[in-house]
């Protein structure tokens, strides 16, 4: 198999539509022995499928043509209908290349006949790698979006004067632009040309320098005599670079102003840097200085701390249905209860696409679980306008304790992002603080699979202790019980001892 299996490392999400309940599993198996840690759901009619889809986002449907109570055509018509981002596998006994036509014009992106595993193997793997291809698309754009925000704040808040042109017209001028031209607003100096801007006397020799920069471009400055919109001239010197605006190529005009204090513009540019642009929450960069200063505190003063790595259980589904421009207004709206619901000594940061953090110096495991379990109750409750429609949603949560041993910051944030996966693989809703022999990078996949076993078993109650009398044949008459652990999985299933124990006895 391919050596690019993104998928292998996580937990994926399947809905399958199969009557059959063995046959579901053995397609599960299939898959669980490709080395995919496989979780399922089967659904055998609409209401089903429907309920499915509401409850949670998914990463590949599995469906069987033998479901007599919801056709495929039917069950892929209200997937595509719901907006979600799925791909489909049709599995049938009938394979023919007519059959595979259908299949594709139905929506499915492949046919695989019934018995054959590896095909089916092959095409989950590259269906899921696919997926996650336009999974980072998707976060790529988001983050160039992003990018180009900040950009824009940069440009808007620089003391040097910066305009973009076009075919020699003005397509853009930041506020110190305008100024130093003696303009009120942009609609003066819309698609003017540069040229007016130019006194006379230099016309020609500024058409030289635009025409040796076409042919070598470079940075080296042009002195100028500049007009300004009442007429007064003034001394001046641009520089020229190509650049992109709105996706057009341009060129980029940057007039230094004279007298600039540059330490005072660099501690501007780094005041931006630390925020960010579209929530004006903490940008990572700046949570983990906070972080590795709050890290020194607790190994010099022994002042406990904890980290929240904070995520938005459903935002993916959203933004699939929703779209981009409803996406930022839900991170807005995270980021403003987050601002409500934070006290004075918390660091609040938005450290990915929707991911959130909350450093909160000196408190204790106890006290910050209770903090993070009101955090749920708080958000559950919260109703959120995108793209005018009013949603509400559920978190995961990931905490990490940080005290004198902790180590740096930036494993600080893995750990917490370590245990958000499992609050996260665990359905949802939920805080889970990061324990090393469940999380931890040392333990390999199976051991780590059967300890989030144990783990959420004991946290759910599905762990029970059997009791079982020794009775002696001579000596003592003493009562003597042997204490056995046991756990049921998800689906109320004994798991097998010798699946756990080896693991328990390792740790």
């Amino acid at each position: 198999m391919p050596s690019s299996r993104s998928s292998d490392n996580k937990t994926v999400h399947a809905l399958m539509l199969d009557p059959s309940s063995n046959d579901a599993e053995q397609t599960l198996n299939i898959l669980r022995n490709s080395g995919l840690a496989v979780r399922a759901t089967q659904v055998v009619n609409e209401d089903e499928l429907t309920d499915a889809l509401a409850r949670q986002s998914w990463d590949i449907f599995l469906a069987k043509e033998s479901c007599p109570q919801l056709p495929v055509t039917k069950a892929q018509e209200i997937i595509q209908h719901s907006g979600r981002d799925i791909p489909a596998i049709l599995i049938s006994d009938d394979f023919n290349a007519a059959k595979v036509s259908e299949a594709f014009d139905n929506g499915f992106q492949s046919l695989i006949p019934e018995d054959d595993a590896h095909l089916l193997e092959t095409h989950v793997h590259r269906e899921l790698h696919h997926l996650e291809d336009r999974r980072r698309r998707k976060q790529a754009e988001a983050q160039l979006n992003e990018a180009e925000k900040r950009c824009e704040l940069l440009l808007a808040n620089s003391r040097d004067a910066i305009a973009y042109i076009h075919e020699g017209m003005h397509i853009y001028a930041n506020k110190s632009y305008l100024e130093l031209f003696g303009f009120t607003s942009w609609d003066e100096l819309e698609c003017m040309p540069i040229m007016d801007m130019i006194a006379p006397a230099h016309h020609e020799s500024f058409k030289d320098f635009l025409r040796q920069q076409s042919r070598t471009p470079n940075e080296m400055p042009y002195d100028f005599v500049g007009v300004e919109s009442n007429g007064t001239h003034f001394d001046g010197s641009l520089s020229l670079s190509k650049a992109s605006y709105d996706g057009e190529a341009c060129i980029q005009v940057l007039i230094a102003l004279r007298g600039n204090d540059e330490q005072e513009l660099q501690e501007k540019l780094k005041e931006l840097s630390n925020v960010d642009a579209l929530t004006g929450l903490a940008t990572r960069e700046l949570l983990l200085t906070n972080l590795t200063e709050v890290i020194n505190n607790a190994a010099n003063n022994e002042l406990n701390a904890a980290l929240a790595y904070i995520e938005v259980d459903q935002f993916d589904e959203w933004e699939t249905k929703l779209g981009l421009k409803a996406s930022d207004e839900i991170r807005l709206s995270v980021a403003d209860w987050l601002m409500e619901v934070a006290t004075e000594q918390d660091t609040i940061a938005r450290i990915g696409d929707h991911t959130f953090a909350l450093l909160r110096s000196e408190t204790d495991k106890e006290d910050f679980k209770t903090v993070c379990d009101k955090l749920l109750q708080s958000f559950s409750e919260r109703l959120i306008e995108a793209n005018k429609q009013t949603i509400s949603g559920t978190l995961s949560i990931g905490v990490c304790i940080i005290n004198e041993q902790s180590p740096d910051a930036e494993q600080v944030v893995y750990d917490a992002h370590a245990a958000a996966n499992r609050a996260e693989t665990g359905g949802g809703n939920r805080v889970r603080i990061f324990e090393d022999a469940v999380d931890g990078v040392s333990t390999d996949k199976q051991q780590k699979e059967a300890l989030r076993q144990i783990q959420e078993a004991m946290e759910t109650g599905r762990a029970h202790l059997l009791f079982q009398p020794i009775v002696k044949l001579h000596g003592d008459s003493q009562e003597f019980f042997q204490v056995l652990l046991r756990i049921r999985d998800e689906k109320d299933e004994p798991v097998p001892v010798s699946q756990l124990f080896p693991v328990t006895q390792g740790t």
